[in-house]
């Protein structure tokens, strides 16, 4: 920070510079602040520090384009003819390995959790496949074997 100039002062200058078209950079650098710092300055007098003409670029917000866990889980989902191919991490042995997907900070079965996403519920029990294919998912396959009327 040049010597001598006070709080707004300092602010005023960084004002007039980004007015006369110094970059974020430069005045960041002149003034030894971060160009987030540069940026909050500028706008908090009410001046956007988007160009005109340049493409507007998405800073990460939190929460900001993450997926929800539906949209996550259905992305390691391959759809083939009529089942579900889950194409995340496995538990098991090679020829008994069931697919599974943590969720909530949980690991469950896959196919538990797209009878969840599914039908709004976890399934009751323990479930049967209804078709062959080791890594299907589709919750029309799957079969709760347990008590369907948990009271």
């Amino acid at each position: 920070m040049p010597e001598g100039l006070g709080l707004v002062d300092r602010n005023a200058e960084i004002v007039r510079l980004y007015n006369e078209g110094d970059t974020l950079r430069s005045i960041s650098d002149r003034f030894d602040l971060s160009k987030e710092r540069v940026r909050q300055v500028l706008e908090a007098v009410g001046i956007s520090t988007r160009r005109p003409g340049r493409p507007t670029s998405l800073r990460y917000k939190p929460g900001f384009g993450k997926l929800t866990p539906k949209e996550r889980f259905m992305k390691y989902v391959h759809r083939h003819h009529d089942h579900w191919l889950f194409k995340g991490t496995v538990k098991g042995k090679k020829k008994v390995a069931y697919p599974v997907f943590t969720f909530k900070g949980n690991r469950m079965f896959a196919h538990q959790a797209a009878w969840f996403f599914t039908k709004g519920r976890m399934p009751y029990g323990r479930m049967r496949r209804q078709c062959g294919v080791l890594r299907c998912v589709n919750p029309d396959h799957w079969k709760e074997k347990g008590d369907t009327n948990p009271t």
